[in-house]
């Protein structure tokens, strides 16, 4: 079914179809949640709640975006709504660890260990520059997917993007495996 076809389903109220859209983008949004509150019983609340105000709010969806980055932004600002009323002070680990420790050239051990140093140095980034990284290093989203979900400005991506890598190189300048 295509897109255009299950929005017109949902909005005539045909719960199947509600039910297919859940599916189709259920994975996606859960990993980004679980991404900015690193808890997987507060993503799942989350996630939830992403697709009760989705189903209330269906009416209001323009359709000059896709149907997945309208519910990423719904997600995204019912996250950082949890993360700043909970103050949460874990924050996202991104899979570019996974990706960049397996294309490591080390043995295992090098390889948790950078794992580890990554995982280490995402912490210290502010919440939106882990986000806007994770968005475009882990989700391949472009960068004016990622400004509508972020409700920002695509240029505010691009220097959200720059600075996160330049924060990122900077602390990792240390590490190095022999």
């Amino acid at each position: 079914m295509d897109k255009n076809q299950l929005i017109k389903q949902i909005l005539a109220d045909d719960q199947t179809a509600f039910c297919d859209m859940m599916r189709t983008y259920g994975e996606r949004l859960y990993r980004i949640i679980y991404r900015m509150v690193m808890d997987s019983h507060y993503a799942e609340d989350i996630l939830q709640e992403t697709f009760v105000a989705a189903h209330l709010n269906m009416k209001k969806f323009r359709q000059d975006s896709s149907l997945f980055t309208w519910l990423s932004a719904i997600a995204y600002n019912k996250a950082l709504t949890h993360v700043k009323h909970k103050r949460l002070n874990k924050w996202l680990s991104l899979d570019v660890t996974a990706f960049v420790v397996n294309s490591a050239p080390a043995g295992q051990a090098e390889k948790k260990e950078l794992k580890q140093v990554l995982e280490n140095a995402m912490l210290k980034l502010p919440v939106d520059l882990r986000m806007v990284i994770t968005l475009y290093e882990i989700e391949h989203l472009d960068h004016k997917t990622i400004a509508e979900i972020m409700d920002c400005p695509i240029g505010t991506v691009w220097s959200d993007l720059s600075r996160a890598k330049a924060e990122l190189r900077k602390l990792l300048k240390d590490f190095s495996y022999e």
